[in-house]
């Protein structure tokens, strides 16, 4: 197990300080584990920062974050889908996405510890409910990122934000929009932290 939890200066990630670590065990090994805090840069720097590795040239890394909010979604669609009831489908899956994506934020099995961000998880979610707005929730986040030379939080708070109205025009059922603007009030909750570096000047890009 690698420990990255501790903090560092402007521009860097706390899971900076493991990389090598990480790199090397992965080299010789089939697996490894970072143990780091939310917004250490797990999910978003450490694929990124193995695309150049010798080792993993013919391979390829797949992201499955998302699947915790994708998997039960499904589910949940394709059961209640039967039923042909739209309205109840509506209910089932928003409620469905809102009991995933609280569950990663605070999991019940880490406690007195919260557990991500939950971008990811309501990526997965709304991958299901409604793939054209998510694709354009996505093209929004790249842009955001770009925009901001590769700020990740910038792009994830631009989509977030970018979720309720445009869902409006791809899937305008009320229950979803309401269970998305739940969704985005509570990323920028969880990401207090990176607006206080943005508006500092101190967040980190990848």
């Amino acid at each position: 197990m690698i420990d990255a939890g501790q903090q560092l200066s402007v521009d860097t990630l706390p899971v900076d300080t493991v990389l090598k670590d990480v790199k090397e065990a992965l080299s010789r090994f089939r697996g490894a584990v970072i143990q780091a805090p939310p917004g250490s840069g797990k999910t978003t720097h450490v694929p990124i920062a193995l695309l150049g590795e010798k080792w993993l040239q013919g391979k390829r890394i797949v992201m499955l974050d998302g699947l915790k909010g994708t998997l039960p979604v499904y589910t949940a669609n394709l059961i209640v889908g039967m039923t042909g009831e739209r309205g109840w489908n509506d209910l089932a899956v928003t409620a469905t996405a809102l009991a995933a994506f609280c569950g990663h934020l605070y999991p019940v099995y880490m406690t007195g510890k919260h557990g991500g961000k939950g971008v990811a998880t309501a990526f997965g979610c709304f991958l299901v409910i409604s793939p054209a707005a998510t694709g354009i929730c996505m093209l929004i986040y790249v842009a955001g990122l770009l925009l901001s030379a590769g700020k990740s939080s910038v792009g994830s708070l631009l989509a977030a934000a970018s979720l309720p109205v445009v869902l409006c025009f791809f899937r305008p059922s009320p229950v979803v929009i309401i269970g998305s603007v739940f969704m985005m009030v509570m990323i920028f909750f969880r990401h207090q932290d990176n607006i206080r570096r943005l508006i500092n000047g101190t967040e980190p890009s990848l």
